[in-house]
């Protein structure tokens, strides 16, 4: 049978009553930290980053507070990672929004343009880029041919903004950005509604462009490519 002398038996209480048992708000705060990188990939997971910030100031408190607990280390990096993450996902998702918006408005002002001057490129431009038919090649020929797609084109020009363009478009028409009224992702793709005030002489109307954006064609050298969704006054 071992015996243990007092000093042996007086180190082990001494150990025991400094034992510091790890805080597990801190350990919970530095798995929110690590999964604060999710914050980088879509925007539904920016709430972690802000939970893992909350639960790492909440495990400091209660250490500095207690005499039994420890993990400072560990609450602090959790701490860090969200906060870093967390930033970093906004800045990127600001970033991304703010070239989808400049890149859409310039789509968009240049589409109104063209459903003045010619309306069979303009309405190809409303087909997703795998459905549409070279802007460069006999249009006429194409729906003259394609009973569908002249259906499809008659529905085309019965769009009131269509008409109202169609019927401005002698003065040539000034197009002036108004603003983003929307930009949204569907299945992680980005749909934008641009709204532009159209003047032609005396008459002006502000007209409402939804576009949608898909991957571009691999012919086509463009990562991706926009067309147009609806087209609307914008005070209907």
């Amino acid at each position: 049978m071992n015996e243990f002398s007092s000093s042996e038996l007086a180190a082990g209480n001494e150990d025991l009553v400094n034992y510091r048992e790890p805080s597990r708000m801190a350990i919970a705060a530095l798995v929110l930290g690590v999964a604060s990188v999710l914050a980088l990939l879509n925007q539904i997971f920016w709430f972690v980053p802000i939970v893992g910030v909350i639960v790492a100031l909440v495990a400091l408190r209660g250490i500095s507070k207690s005499d039994h607990l420890t993990g400072k280390g560990i609450a602090t990096l959790g701490l860090f990672l969200s906060g870093v993450l967390g930033a970093v996902g906004v800045a990127n998702s600001l970033i991304v929004t703010q070239a989808i918006e400049a890149n859409a408005t310039q789509f968009a002002e240049a589409w109104l343009e063209l459903a003045a001057e010619n309306p069979q490129e303009a309405h190809q431009l409303t087909i997703s880029a795998g459905g549409r038919v070279p802007l460069d090649g006999n249009l006429n020929v194409y729906y003259s041919e394609n009973p569908k797609a002249l259906e499809e084109y008659g529905i085309y020009m019965e769009n009131a903004a269509v008409q109202w363009l169609r019927d401005h478009k002698e003065p040539k028409p000034s197009v002036q950005f108004l603003r983003v009224a929307q930009i949204r992702y569907d299945d992680g793709r980005p749909y934008a509604t641009c709204v532009f005030t159209v003047t032609s002489g005396e008459a002006h109307r502000d007209i409402a462009v939804e576009l949608g954006r898909l991957a571009g064609r691999k012919d086509s050298g463009h990562d991706y490519e926009w067309y147009v969704s609806n087209i609307h006054f914008a005070n209907d």
